[in-house]
């Protein structure tokens, strides 16, 4: 529930900043790719394997207002993705069996700016994703995420930006009955590299 008012909270930020800061809305286009950890572990042997999503591109779109020295921000992405049993011997990977939709309301700040007017971050916030499985229903699950961002205007309206992220969903996104008995489930960490393409509003 605190996860959900903190998100609902950070949306209305983004609609009640000064009017002031109007100029500084950006929409920005983004792409990139996670690894997970966690989600399921083995247990009772030395090199416990895992079941958990393996290796999605991501497609989204992020909206932020910027006032000062901080932004707020949310994004939202879809991905398609396989699961895999994973160990130290290697992957065997299933594909197509998952999909996941997220969102990421976030708060940056500012740490530095660069020359040439590009600016170095940080942020955070909540995350929820709904993830869809095959031949199952789709489950929601909260969670948190934090991330460095490094914004670099390319001329008139445009940017590049690159972030490397980190995630957590406390639940894993398996449900009791689709884990074995050897196996336990384990919250799912993700982390991410994202470059994206902003326009000035």
């Amino acid at each position: 529930m605190r996860t959900l008012v903190a998100m609902l909270g950070t949306l209305t930020a983004l609609t009640l900043l000064p009017p002031a800061a109007a100029a500084q809305w950006t929409a920005e286009l983004q792409v990139g790719g996670s690894r997970f950890w966690g989600t399921s572990r083995e247990l009772g042997v030395e090199a416990p394997r895992s079941f958990r999503p393996y290796r999605p591109t991501t497609i989204g779109l992020r909206l932020e207002r910027t006032a000062g020295a901080v932004t707020f921000a949310v994004a939202g992405y879809n991905a398609g993705t396989g699961f895999a049993l994973e160990g130290n011997d290697g992957a065997i990977l299933s594909n197509g069996v998952l999909t996941v939709t997220g969102i990421q309301p976030e708060v940056d700040v500012r740490l530095a700016m660069l020359p040439g007017a590009g600016r170095l971050a940080l942020g955070g916030g909540p995350l929820l994703e709904i993830w869809g499985v095959q031949s199952a229903s789709s489950r929601t699950r909260f969670g948190g995420h934090a991330a460095a961002m490094l914004e670099v205007p390319l001329g008139g309206r445009l940017r590049a930006a690159v972030r490397g992220g980190m995630s957590v969903l406390p639940s894993s996104i398996l449900n009791q009955d689709e884990v074995t008995s050897d196996y336990e489930r384990r919250a799912t960490w993700r982390r991410s590299l994202t470059l994206g393409l902003g326009y000035r509003l």
